[in-house]
């Protein structure tokens, strides 16, 4: 997906004049093993994808195995 992004020519909705570079970043969660309560499955997702973001952007992070195990136990605690 971010391939194909990356790939694409985006312009402005009201000039023709090209955009720059587009990148995608994306927090994953799963179904069942992070969670079965959809909510918890988006405040996950969420999470995981301000750590890509936070980690240099135009990255996936996926809940549960891209996190370090502090952040992890820090969630579980807050959440």
């Amino acid at each position: 997906m971010r391939q194909c992004v990356a790939a694409e020519k985006f312009t402005g909705m009201e000039q023709s004049q090209p955009l720059g570079m587009v990148t995608l970043s994306l927090g994953v969660s799963e179904f069942p093993n992070d969670s079965k309560d959809i909510y918890e499955l988006l405040d996950l997702a969420d999470r995981a994808l301000y750590l890509a973001k936070e980690n240099g952007r135009n990255r996936t992070v996926v809940w549960g195995v891209d996190f370090p195990e502090e952040v992890l136990s820090e969630s579980s605690v807050t959440a």
